[in-house]
């Protein structure tokens, strides 16, 4: 039912809009195979707090209650004073004990992990990776949307669905959708091509506006948020880089040596 409505929604709603619903029905379909991969695996042993974070849990409780009607970003703002504020021994104490935390952790982690089997083993490991990718994907959503990522061309179809929005009046959803799509079918193509036409320069202004925004992203420091970025790719050219300032050294590094040498003979 899902790939049905994703199918019916792709061919009928502005762009953005079918994207949304795209990814939604996605999710749909998969949440339950996911949330049956966790169900099968035991939970890990749960991390500690970092020393910070001890700190505000413990006093937490007691700045509300001697501050009431006192909004969260406040609480945090005054025990984060309140941390910044200790004396050096209170400090030493917190990072004992949190050493000591962490290394109860590590050791308890390493038991969990040698008491899974080895399809559990991969199954953890794939999760951690879906995981992974999905924060990712989130980063750089919000990182696009901080340095003002040039919005996405719209297709042909998306404008002509667009345009006629303020025809739905009281039809539904669903038949409305129909009646789009049936529209755009039975549109001449000398019609159409007013939509192509717009949606071409779409294309050419998001494709001019994408290089300016990957050069600013490129002197931003950011290169993770250029099209066809992988990792992959950014180490092969780190590598490279290195390999070349090597080669670099080595040859200054003999001129160097060869001119000592001619010095020295001319001494003698």
């Amino acid at each position: 039912m899902a790939i049905h409505l994703t199918n019916l929604v792709s061919k009928t709603l502005d762009t953005r809009i079918r994207r949304t619903c795209v990814n939604i029905f996605r999710l749909l379909s998969t949440f339950d195979h996911r949330s049956s991969d966790a169900e099968e695996l035991p939970k890990p042993p749960k991390k500690p707090y970092s020393m910070f974070f001890e700190f505000l849990d413990r006093n937490r409780p007691a700045v509300v209650s001697n501050n009431p009607g006192m909004k969260n970003p406040e609480v945090i703002s005054l025990i984060s004073n309140m941390y910044r504020n200790l004396s050096e021994a209170d400090k030493k104490l917190l990072k004992e004990e949190s050493t000591k935390r962490f290394q109860a952790y590590k050791e308890e982690y390493v038991k969990f992990k040698a008491s899974l089997s080895p399809q559990q083993l991969q199954a953890m490991t794939v999760l951690s990776q879906k995981k992974k990718a999905s924060r990712l994907k989130r980063e750089k959503k919000r990182a696009e949307k901080k340095y003002g990522h040039p919005q996405r061309p719209i297709s042909s179809y998306g404008i002509f669905v667009r345009e006629n929005k303020g025809k739905r009046g009281n039809m539904g959803f669903i038949e409305f959708s129909k009646y789009l799509s049936q529209m755009w079918k039975e549109m001449p193509d000398n019609e159409k091509s007013v939509y192509h036409d717009m949606s071409m320069a779409e294309r050419e202004r998001y494709a001019a506006q994408m290089v300016d925004w990957e050069q600013l992203m490129l002197e931003e420091g950011r290169p993770e948020l250029l099209r066809g970025y992988t990792k992959t790719k950014a180490k092969k050219k780190k590598a490279k880089t290195k390999a070349k300032m090597k080669t670099k050294t080595k040859a200054k590094k003999k001129r160097k040596t060869k001119k000592t040498s001619k010095k020295n003979l001319e001494d003698f």
